[in-house]
């Protein structure tokens, strides 16, 4: 879409970069910083083939990002888009929580999301993904290399929840107290 005063598309449709220069810049000067999508909340209508981007530890830890799919907003506006390429969690980040609409719902093109990358320990910790109708998370691929990478993960759509790496039910993160166990 068009940003509001500029007659400019924005850039983010395509990929949110947030270990970069400039996302957001600081003061307008450029000046890189590892938290530039840290705390933020963004809303984003988003191209086929978007990429999320959190290479850098800590660049997206609490971020609220609404990801909305509708007519892709620069390859062609009558085609409906269909395909989130990946959400990329390189490094360290904790608790993102991700909104998916596909303004089609249910009855519409169906919104695939390719991959969910999660490589490192910590580097999905707590993320949660809240996908609408329309959203098929179902056929993703959750790629939690590493078994304390996805410690906290869930994905929700409707009433369902579901832990990214089934592996990880009842793990904790260290920090956290443990559960009660009587038989120690």
């Amino acid at each position: 879409p068009v940003m509001p005063g500029f007659g400019v598309r924005d850039p983010r449709s395509a990929k949110l970069q947030c270990d970069q220069v400039g996302m957001p810049a600081m003061l307008g000067m450029g000046m890189p910083f590892s938290g530039a999508c840290a705390g933020t909340t963004q809303t984003i209508q988003i191209a086929n083939n978007f990429v999320l981007d959190c290479s850098l530890a800590g660049a997206c830890d609490g971020m609220t990002l609404t990801l909305n799919a509708g007519y892709d907003p620069i390859r062609n506006p009558i085609v409906p888009t269909t395909r989130i390429d990946a959400l990329k969690f390189i490094q360290r980040a904790s608790g993102v929580t991700i909104y998916i609409n596909n303004e089609f719902g249910a009855t519409g093109q169906p919104l695939r999301i390719e991959n969910v990358r999660c490589e490192n320990p910590g580097s999905c910790a707590n993320l949660k993904i809240i996908a609408g109708p329309g959203v098929d998370v179902l056929s993703t691929n959750y790629d939690c290399s590493d078994i304390r990478a996805c410690v906290g993960a869930t994905v929700q759509q409707g009433t369902m929840t579901m832990p990214m790496d089934p592996r990880t039910v009842g793990m904790f993160q260290p920090g956290q107290p443990m559960p009660f166990n009587p038989w120690v």
